[in-house]
């Protein structure tokens, strides 16, 4: 409307000013304004949004839909299970999954004071990670709005944003690296699918793995989840890229038998298997690690995820390329999708 007001001032100081101008531009101004009227009284992509996955009562129910500079997010919750989407697209869900990013590195770490989350998305690697009394966390969003939507996933979140233990930081996780002074003994990431989406490869590359292995403190752990790429060559140049950075890691999968971490460490430990008997002593870590299933309710049940045969795992990885900044291999899907090729060893 501001814009079909300034075309029709402009008008005005047209020196071949017509009468049939005017009218032209005065119907138009009416038909935007009563576009503007009509367009104002919903929002285009929730209506879409809402028809297209049937959310509609009681089966569903809308926490939140805000369109932001970064996306459009949507919380909502639909036949009991809650969900968050950006720009339509599914990130996320209450899981034992996004739980063990905060225990897998904890569990490897050497005493951990400083936990750093990149990709908050529904809170709840930073809920899990709060358990640890004396961790001090900071958590990055690009969204920011996120923090926000906090209290619709965990009723816990109240409590937890007044902890002076927890800073939260609206910012790109990469770009936070690259300029904050700060060393954390823990760095874990959650990137946002599709694993092809604009921008994500920036959390698979080599330059920005070694930039997380720079600002880890010895003894020091990075955790990378990982749900799978549109192809298998995708896995391979994950493994190969984070373990050309890492000299020493363990890779664990899913506990639904889907996706898989990467635990980079600063220097070569055994797992402690003490320390991992020790938090299953832990009531609170238990009422944790259990909450959305029993994947994970014994010690030798959290065990059985760790990858056995690591080496042949890396053997195999090393025939696929290094994905880097100007080789940003997983963002572009279509050609490779064609024919995937190997590198040769």
């Amino acid at each position: 409307m501001i814009n079909a007001a300034l075309g029709y001032i402009l008008l005005t100081f047209e020196k071949e000013r017509t009468k049939t101008r005017y009218v032209v531009a005065g119907t138009a101004i009416v038909l935007i304004v009563l576009f503007a009227v009509i367009i104002g009284r919903f929002d285009i992509f929730l209506t879409t949004f809402v028809q297209k996955n049937f959310l509609h009562p009681p089966y569903s129910k809308i926490y939140f839909h805000k369109e932001t500079i970064q996306g459009t997010v949507t919380c909502f919750e639909h036949l009991g299970a809650k969900h968050l989407n950006i720009n339509g697209i599914g990130q996320t869900k209450l899981c034992t999954e996004t739980k063990l990013m905060a225990h897998i590195p904890v569990l490897m770490a050497d005493d951990p004071k400083k936990f750093l989350i990149i990709c908050f998305g529904m809170g709840t690697i930073l809920k899990s990670a709060s358990i640890y009394k004396d961790l001090k966390i900071d958590a990055v969003e690009l969204v920011p709005e996120l923090f926000n939507c906090f209290k619709y996933y965990h009723p816990e979140a109240v409590h937890l944003l007044k902890d002076k233990r927890i800073k939260l930081i609206g910012e790109d996780g990469r770009n936070y690296l690259l300029l904050t002074p700060e060393k954390y003994d823990v760095i874990s990431i959650d990137p946002s699918p599709p694993i092809d989406s604009a921008g994500t490869v920036n959390l698979y590359t080599k330059e920005f793995f070694k930039l997380c292995k720079e600002r880890l403190t010895e003894g020091g752990v990075m955790c990378l989840w990982f749900p799978g790429g549109k192809t298998r060559e995708d896995d391979w140049m994950i493994i190969n890229t984070f373990t050309s950075v890492f000299e020493y890691f363990n890779i664990w999968k899913g506990p639904d038998d889907w996706g898989f971490y990467l635990a980079g460490k600063t220097k070569q430990t055994n797992l402690d298997i003490k320390k991992l008997n020790t938090m299953y002593k832990n009531p609170e870590f238990v009422k944790d690690i259990t909450e959305y299933g029993q994947q994970c309710s014994t010690p030798e049940k959290f065990l059985g995820l760790l990858f056995a045969n690591v080496k042949e795992v890396v053997e195999e990885a090393r025939t696929y390329p290094v994905i880097t900044d100007n080789n940003p291999y997983t963002e572009f899907q279509l050609f490779r999708n064609v024919k995937p090729k190997k590198r040769n060893k």
